[in-house]
């Protein structure tokens, strides 16, 4: 099951239930804390099609409205920090063990 939300250029991203879950499940384990993350995606081409995700690619729906095209789709949550104070090198660092990680 896939959800998905548009944005402000009549644009949707799918986002798997998996990684909904996730998000909140984690932000439930630490209810009184922030949580600084990156969602990672795949851009239009190697999403699946709209017969198969329950998205319908910029057709009307049943009340004849105009959904959003399907523009990527986040395959994965990835929480990072619990702490929004001088992060930048610390986020530089994370974010560079994310790339390195997903080019495996």
């Amino acid at each position: 099951m896939t959800t998905s939300s548009a944005s402000p250029s009549s644009s949707a991203y799918e986002v798997d239930s998996a990684v909904l879950l996730k998000i909140l499940l984690h932000a439930a384990k630490h209810p009184s804390k922030d949580v600084l993350g990156v969602l990672v995606g795949r851009p239009p081409s190697s999403t699946s099609s709209s017969s198969s995700s329950g998205v319908d690619d910029g057709i009307d729906d049943a009340d004849g409205n105009a959904t959003p095209s399907v523009s990527g789709r986040v395959v994965d949550a990835l929480p990072l920090f619990h702490e929004s104070t001088g992060l930048t090198p610390m986020l530089e660092i994370a974010l560079l063990q994310v790339k390195t990680e997903r080019k495996k």
